[in-house]
């Protein structure tokens, strides 16, 4: 699992302990999870903020 904003997105099987970047594009209601190579490995709906102040 990935947090993000007070929020959990899912990984993979197998990918626990790996590093990924998240990339949300400006305007995007997608919330899209990337290896360190580039390889899209999980794309979300982005979920409202849960953490106060965000």
């Amino acid at each position: 699992m990935v947090s993000l904003r007070g929020n959990r997105y899912s990984v993979p099987p197998g990918m626990g302990g790996a590093q990924v970047v998240v990339r949300i594009r400006l305007g995007s209601d997608q919330v899209r999870i990337v290896t360190a190579a580039g390889a899209t490995v999980a794309l979300h709906h982005r979920a409202l903020p849960t953490e106060p102040g965000r």
